[in-house]
């Protein structure tokens, strides 16, 4: 069975939620072949980030980027992996906005086409430990329910 690889774009700050994320992901992707991962599971040269970051990001089939004050504010976000990501919803990349913690998301244009999650704009960080394995595992669910099939996403290097 093909590998579906899931990315997950975060900034440096919120590495906490995002391997909270991963580890729901993983966790489900024991029997669907999920593939996660992020930037910081890249090796590269001096001055090649942008161009790992552009080429793993483009092979991905699913895309979570975790929404925070952080992530919004972030220069590598802004201009590596949004505009990878954004352009990547031309070949059939699935975004799905995972709100962390509280911020003026609601103000970001490209937010406004995506369905942000958990629903109902409320963050995870906002939720006890319990309730964010809840969301999580439903992402995790929902990941698995909506994800292309492998043959819309590129395979390089996996």
């Amino acid at each position: 069975m093909a590998r579906t690889v899931v990315w997950i774009s975060f900034a440096d700050e919120d590495e906490s939620w995002a391997k909270w994320v991963r580890s729901h992901l993983e966790s489900v992707g024991q029997g669907l072949y999920l593939d996660v991962r992020d930037h910081k599971d890249l090796l590269f040269r001096d001055g090649e980030e942008n161009a790992a970051l552009a080429t793993a990001i483009s092979v991905a089939a699913v895309a979570l980027p975790l929404i925070s004050r952080f992530y919004l504010t972030s220069r590598r976000v802004k201009g590596v992996d949004l505009p990878t990501m954004l352009g990547g919803r031309n070949r059939g990349l699935l975004v799905i906005p995972v709100l962390a913690s509280p911020c003026a998301w609601r103000t970001v244009e490209w937010l406004h086409a995506l369905q942000m999650f958990p629903r109902g704009g409320r963050s995870l960080a906002g939720a006890n430990e319990f309730q964010v394995d809840e969301h999580l595992a439903d992402l995790a669910m929902h990941v698995f329910n909506e994800r292309p099939s492998q043959a819309q996403s590129k395979e390089v290097g996996t």
